[in-house]
This record gives C-alpha cells, sequence and structure tokens, in this order.
C-alpha cells in the first residue's frame, strides 16, 4: 500500500541453492492492494538419479533422450519419461516408463517419502520387468545439500534380485547466476562386490526456462566404453489456487496479526484525501493532527499502531541498526533512506503518530508519538528513539504517521 503507482519488477532469491529463484512484474494501481505467495522450484532434475519428490498436490514431468554409443560400434538410444506425484505428510509418487532399457521394456512405481526441512528423502521402487525378465525391488537414499558454493545431489541405491546391483550416484553442480547449474556427476554401480564395478562420469548443465520450466544437457562416458549426449526436459505443475493468502506467516512483513506499510504517510496520499493541493507530494505528511490521521487511516481500511505494538517493533530492532538516522538534520522522502526490519525510516526523519488507547472515545488534548524526528538533536535522537513521548494533538512539523493493517 504504499508504493509508488505504476510498474513493479521483483526478484525473490531463496535462501538456499538448491532451490531457483523467482522474477515476475506486476503493477501498482491507486487504491489497490495484492498479495505474493510463492513456492520456489527445486534444482532437482538429474538424468539417471533419484530426485527430491514434489511439494504436496504438485506432480513432475520428466521426459529425457539420449543417445549412447561403445566404441566397439553398437549404438543405443533410450527416451524414458517419469512422473512424479506429491502427496501429503511428505510423500510421493514415483511413475516411470523407459522405452527400453539395455534392449528390454521395463516400467517402475514407487513410493517417495522426503523430508523436506533437511532435504533428504528414502524411495523404494517395483521394477518390472528387469533385464531377462526378473523383476526388480529397487531401494535409495537420497539427499540435496548445499556445501559452500556447490549444490549436491547424492542417490545410493541397492537393487535385490537374482544379481544384487548397488550403485552410488553423485552430483556436484556450481550455480552460475541463479538460472544456470553447470555440474560434474559421477555413478558407480557393481553388480557383484567380487566384479570390478561400472563407472560413468557425466558432464552437463540445468537451465532455468521458465518459473516451472528446467532444461537438461550434457555427455556421459563410462569404463566400458560407451559414450552419449542426452537432452531433458521437466515440467512442475501445481494444483494448488495461485495468489490466495492462507495465513499471517506467508505474508511479506506480518508480524502477528498486523502488517505495518514499509514507509510513511506521504503528502500525495493524505492531502488527495483532503482534497488539497501540496507541492511536496514524495515527503512525509506532517501537520497532521491525531484526529486527521486517524479518519484517513479509517478511510484506507487500516488505523495507526499502538504504543505497544510500536514498543514491541522497536524490541524487535537492534539499536545499531537504525545507522545515522540521528545524524540526518533534513528531511527526507518517505521512499527514501535504510529498511531495517522492513520498515523505512522507523528512526527518524518525522516522528509518528500512535493510537490511543480507546480510539472511539474523544482525543485529548495531549497525545502519544513514537521515535525521533529530523527537528532533534543528535543528542536527543539517541535517547528518545527507543521511547514515546507526547506532544499537542493538534500536530507538529515534526510528527507525521505510519499505518498498520488488522489481518
Amino acid at each position: 500500500s504504499s508504493m509508488i503507482s505504476g510498474e513493479h519488477s521483483f526478484y525473490l532469491v531463496p535462501s538456499s541453492e538448491s532451490f531457483v529463484p523467482f522474477f515476475d512484474n506486476f503493477e501498482v494501481k491507486s487504491g489497490g492492494s495484492f498479495g505474493i505467495r510463492h513456492r520456489f522450484l527445486r534444482r532437482n532434475q538429474a538424468v539417471g538419479a533419484v530426485s527430491l519428490s514434489p511439494a504436496f498436490l504438485d506432480f513432475e514431468a520428466e521426459a529425457t533422450a539420449s543417445y549412447s554409443r561403445a566404441w566397439s560400434g553398437g549404438t543405443a538410444v533410450e527416451m524414458p519419461l517419469n512422473f512424479r506425484f506429491g502427496l501429503p505428510l511428505g510423500l510421493g509418487m514415483r511413475l516411470g516408463f523407459p522405452i527400453s532399457k539395455n534392449g528390454v521394456r521395463q516400467t517402475a512405481l514407487g513410493l517417495q517419502y522426503t523430508y523436506f526441512p533437511l532435504q533428504i528423502g528414502i524411495a523404494a521402487d517395483y521394477v518390472n520387468p528387469r533385464r531377462e525378465g526378473f523383476s526388480v525391488l529397487r531401494l535409495t537414499m537420497l539427499t540435496m545439500q548445499d556445501i559452500f558454493f556447490l549444490n549436491l545431489l547424492a542417490n545410493a541405491t541397492y537393487e535385490f534380485q537374482v544379481e544384487e546391483n548397488a550403485e552410488f550416484y553423485l552430483r556436484l553442480g556450481v550455480p552460475v547466476a541463479h538460472i544456470f547449474l553447470p555440474y560434474l556427476a559421477v555413478s558407480v554401480k557393481a553388480k557383484q562386490i567380487s566384479k570390478m564395478p561400472l563407472i560413468k562420469t557425466e558432464l552437463g548443465a540445468l537451465l532455468q526456462a521458465g518459473n516451472s520450466v528446467s532444461l537438461a544437457v550434457g555427455t556421459h562416458l563410462n569404463t566400458a566404453g560407451d559414450f552419449g549426449i542426452y537432452l531433458g526436459i521437466q515440467k512442475v505443475f501445481s494444483f494448488e489456487k495461485e495468489n490466495s493468502v492462507k495465513s499471517s506467516d506467508e505474508v511479506s512483513g506480518a508480524r502477528g496479526t498486523i502488517i505495518w506499510d514499509i514507509n510513511e504517510v506521504s503528502n500525495a496520499e493524505f492531502r488527495k484525501w483532503k482534497g488539497e493541493r501540496w507541492q511536496n507530494d514524495d515527503y512525509p505528511a506532517v501537520s497532521v493532527s491525531l484526529q486527521e490521521a486517524m479518519d484517513y487511516a479509517r478511510s484506507v481500511g487500516k488505523r495507526l499502531p499502538t504504543v505497544e505494538e510500536w514498543k514491541r517493533e522497536v524490541s524487535a530492532m537492534a539499536v545499531e541498526n537504525y545507522g545515522g538516522e540521528c545524524a540526518t538534520p533534513n528531511l527526507t522522502k518517505v521512499y527514501e533512506g535504510k529498511i531495517v526490519n522492513g520498515l523505512r525510516n522507523f528512526s527518524g526523519n518525522v516522528a509518528e503518530w500512535l493510537l490511543p488507547s480507546a480510539e472511539t472515545s474523544p482525543v485529548s488534548s495531549v497525545a502519544y508519538f513514537g521515535g525521533v524526528s529530523y527537528g532533534d538533536t543528535e543528542a536527543a535522537c539517541s535517547r528518545k528513539r527507543n521511547s514515546v513521548d507526547v506532544s499537542s494533538s493538534k500536530g507538529s512539523a515534526f510528527i507525521g504517521f505510519r499505518l498498520v493493517k488488522d489481518l
């Protein structure tokens, strides 16, 4: 509500390199409101590896085409198609339709449990048929982690069959510009402990082609003399209604049951409501009485913060984060200045009106305000910025106001 009308862009960057940032454009219209709710896409596409299951009620489709050629001259083409469905409680269903594997058609059906806070999981798949008609029960432990600047995906797989197979897959990627992930992968596969394992190296890259689409391209080489190339595409589908907000915890800036405006109310907003012409539109509205501030807040569906709410917000900010506001003798524009804990100019610029204990009661001649203003000396600012004070309810050139909205 404190943003300037017009076109804006936003870029959401996750705290973990295991997830892909999100970019979008939007338009702010006067008097309107909007919410942004987004779930980040994981970098979990990997050829020949087990990946983390999707979130609840989402599903991922992955198609891969690979061409391999042996040193002896034989060739093989594989075009697997895999699906992963999100289920409650961190569960997921897995369904695979490789067209052929070593000349034998096969399908896979399984379940997976993923503990998302740690990004670790376990998957069990039933594969039929395998090789000369044998069915296989395949059990896999998997994890995706960030190690320093690397993105790691690891699988440890064991197959229960006539000839037992064990395989370990490790992929290390280096995220570049958030949307590009070149990686090196190594897999070691052994049919029996007594036999030499098959070692396969894979050099590839993931490219985020959209907010829910990723591409993979690469080449592989193994100790059996096979080398080849592959191309993959992964699409994430969500069945959850977009642009919906279910709780205050999912709203940026939410603190308890209220949302604070980032900026102080400007002259452009307040004077337009009063039907007045004003020159300094981008500066905070000052010389506004407490009653006028309360009336304006009510007209836009908001209110002034209470003394308790203001003190609670102060306690959430470290004093050292206030920076040089106490050394700023001039009034600044509402959208200029440092943002601390989601609020701009919370200490400094202008002091801010606070709501009386009972808004419906007549406003007395003395009213509370919080913080300090450009008119305070540096010594007074350092002394008063954590406390509330009283002033005439008719207003002052040093007192403006900021609004909050109840959720």
